[in-house]
C-alpha cells in the first residue's frame, strides 16, 4: 500500500517511515504493515504486522540480510526489505 503526500500528512506514523532494510545489526523493530508485493512465503515464515523482527546478520554491501522473526531466521534481499515498513528501531 502506497500513501500519497496528503494521506501521509493526516497520519503522523508514516511521516518518517522506516524500512526493514534500515535496521542495524542487533536492532529490533515491529513490522507495521504487510505489503501486497511481498511473496506469500514471507508471510508463512512470520513476517506479519505486529511481529518483532531483529537484524541478525548483514552480508557485505548489506545484501542479503538475515532477520530473526518468531524464532526463525529469514534471509531476504535488500530490495525486498525496502518494501516492509517498521517502527523506529530499538535495542542493539
Amino acid at each position: 500500500m502506497n500513501l500519497n503526500t496528503q494521506q501521509a500528512s493526516r497520519c503522523p506514523t508514516y511521516l518518517s517511515l522506516v524500512k526493514l532494510s534500515e535496521l542495524g545489526v542487533g536492532q529490533k523493530a515491529l513490522i507495521l504493515q504487510a505489503n501486497v508485493e511481498l511473496p506469500v512465503k514471507l508471510f508463512e515464515m512470520g513476517c506479519l504486522p505486529g511481529e518483532e523482527v531483529e537484524l541478525v546478520f548483514a552480508a557485505p554491501f548489506r545484501d542479503p540480510l538475515c532477520f530473526r522473526v518468531q524464532g526463525t531466521l529469514v534471509s531476504m534481499r535488500q530490495e525486498l526489505a525496502d518494501l516492509i515498513p517498521i517502527t523506529e528501531p530499538y535495542g542493539g
